[in-house]
């Protein structure tokens, strides 16, 4: 019994070995190494760990495979520059949380094909055709189902959806246009799990080729479907002609976050952010776009800055896009003295005028607000921020006239520009970019700060997930951020023009002139994606809820009929 013993625990270390490395495999996909590839192999190796356990460990199996994912890919929390202590708390804390999600994943998907009792592994050739070949979109449905649920609950975490793994795949990227990021994590989940599928029955029967090839023959078909589809949409978003172009310089300024929060730097970084500009102004940009927290004092309310942009916009006739700390004293008859403050961004015309202001809607827990301060004042002590901001209330969009960058001496007629405006990790979040382009937007501008993360794969995570809100509004987006990705991304998913320093860093100061094509002006939203929301991903919620209830009435019908007293 007790050599038994050992070797049950032998096995069940082995495996845990796996779940890790299938965790991290999966990590793998993501910007940082960028292998697309191992998204497509790791989720049906997550459950090729887990089925052959019984009970609970199914589920402790897909957790450790959650949590060597996340801690993996999110590894660039551990380079916020303050006491290191609070970095790795929260490293591990969200990691932790998110790993749930992998551990719910896996032992739903070992409910689909057995009770907990079973071995599933041992009797998988066994099961029914049809049933193992709805096991494997069964399978992606859940997983689509759960990353809705991350994305929503406790003010929402979508960063990483499987589907981001794919971004630099542009003919698969097409589909989001339709169902959003979603629809690309449902396809590569279902052809995941076919393929694991496939492997495991032709270790079992590899003289039974029909056994196994039918589990790839609809995937494959959908996903050749898909790729052709995506490939014809690519090739009209590219060969499409733009009305005109949008001449733009984007200012990167790489301002270290120790700096940011040092008071008696400002009036040096500003001097540099000023001189950055003038450079960029030589070339005549229509637009001048500075990022999130470039600017040392609140634009609105400090006179030397305000001087200082009005001035600039007005000496080189130029339209300024910046982002900068703001300040409104709360209406409330009971708080008369409360101030709130937002994080913001303006447009100043080149008339020297403040025309359009957005505040942002979405902040970031513990970087820009501090859950339940005021019952619980210790948690302030574990961020860096002196105090919360206030969210904003809706999207505003940007308008503005321009004289194109095509214009010829006997043609000055301005065309009328309307962008929305996202702020920091705001843009990856589907819904609120749709509902910036709500009412017809030539293109998006993302505001972002990531030198909170210094040198690291969260500027190109970053990137990745932002990409695929320009195929979902059909509407190009730019980026100008602090220390990097500042670039911009075309309609079709495409990354373009990335701004390098001389050292080819896209860490480095400098700034970027780029030009922004832009199509027909549109009333409303232009994609299916645009005019109906992440339905896809609220669907597949829908499905997995109803499977999770159908299976829990299965499980206790039984034991509710066993313990009533019939007459």
């Amino acid at each position: 019994m007790d050599k038994m013993r050992e070797i049950l625990i032998a096995l069940v270390r082995i495996r845990m070995l796996h779940a890790i490395g299938a965790g991290v495999l999966l990590a793998l996909a993501f910007p940082g190494v960028k292998l697309a590839g191992a998204a497509w192999v790791a989720p049906g190796l997550i459950l090729l760990c887990a089925l052959g356990e019984k009970g609970w460990s199914v589920f402790r199996m897909g957790y450790v495979s959650g949590l060597a994912f996340w801690l993996t890919s999110l590894c660039w929390l551990l380079q916020i520059p303050v006491n290191k202590v609070f970095p790795f708390m929260g490293w591990v804390a969200l990691s932790a949380y998110l790993a749930i999600y992998m551990g719910i994943w896996t032992w739903l998907c070992h409910r689909l094909l057995a009770t907990l009792e079973s071995n599933v592994l041992d009797n998988f050739a066994s099961i029914g055709r049809l049933r193992r070949m709805a096991w494997a979109p069964l399978c992606a449905i859940i997983w689509v189902g759960l990353e809705a649920v991350r994305a929503r609950l406790l003010t929402g975490f979508p960063w990483n959806s499987l589907g981001v793994s794919q971004f630099e795949i542009l003919p698969l990227v097409q589909i989001a246009s339709v169902t959003g990021v979603p629809g690309i994590s449902f396809l590569v989940t279902w052809c995941s799990v076919a393929l694991v599928s496939a492997g495991w029955l032709i270790t079992k029967e590899p003289a039974a080729r029909k056994l196994w090839t039918g589990e790839l023959f609809l995937p494959a078909a959908v996903l050749a479907a898909t790729w052709i589809w995506g490939a014809s949409e690519l090739w009209h978003k590219i060969d499409q002609k733009p009305r005109t172009t949008l001449k733009a310089a984007l200012i990167q300024p790489s301002i270290p976050q120790e700096l940011i929060w040092d008071a008696q730097k400002d009036t040096n970084r500003f001097a540099r952010l000023l001189q950055q500009s003038e450079s960029a102004a030589a070339a005549k940009p229509n637009l001048l776009v500075w990022p999130e927290s470039a600017i040392p004092a609140m634009l609105r309310y400090d006179e030397f800055v305000l001087r200082a942009v009005t001035n600039f916009a007005v000496k080189h006739q130029i339209w300024m896009l910046v982002g900068s700390d703001d300040a409104i004293r709360k209406d409330d008859a009971n708080a008369p003295d409360q101030i709130c403050f937002y994080n913001s961004a303006f447009l100043v015309s080149p008339d020297g005028r403040i025309v359009s202001q957005y505040s942002k809607q979405h902040l970031v827990i513990f970087g820009e607000y501090v859950p339940l301060e005021r019952w619980i004042p210790f948690l302030k002590k574990l961020t860096p921020i002196g105090g919360s901001f206030t969210a904003g209330e809706s999207s505003t969009p940007f308008e503005f006239e321009v004289l194109p960058e095509n214009a010829t001496a006997m043609s000055q007629t301005h065309q009328k520009i309307k962008a929305g405006v996202l702020i920091c990790f705001e843009d990856v979040f589907a819904d609120l970019a749709r509902k910036a382009a709500e009412n017809g937007l030539d293109f998006l501008v993302n505001l972002t700060n990531d030198g909170w993360f210094q040198e690291s794969a969260a500027q190109w995570q970053h990137a990745a997930n932002a990409a695929f809100r320009a195929v979902e509004t059909g509407r190009p987006l730019v980026r100008c951020t602090n220390n990097g990705l500042t670039c911009w991304v075309d309609a079709a998913g495409r990354i373009m023009d990335v701004f390098y320093d001389e050292k080819s860093d896209i860490h480095g100061e400098g700034f970027m002139i780029i030009s922004i094509p832009l199509t027909e002006p549109s009333h409303g939203p232009i994609t299916f994606f645009g005019r109906h929301g992440d339905w896809f991903g609220l669907l597949c919620l829908f499905v997995t809820v109803c499977f999770a209830i159908h299976g829990s009435v299965r499980r206790l019908a039984p034991t509710i009929f066993k313990q009533a007293k019939l007459p």
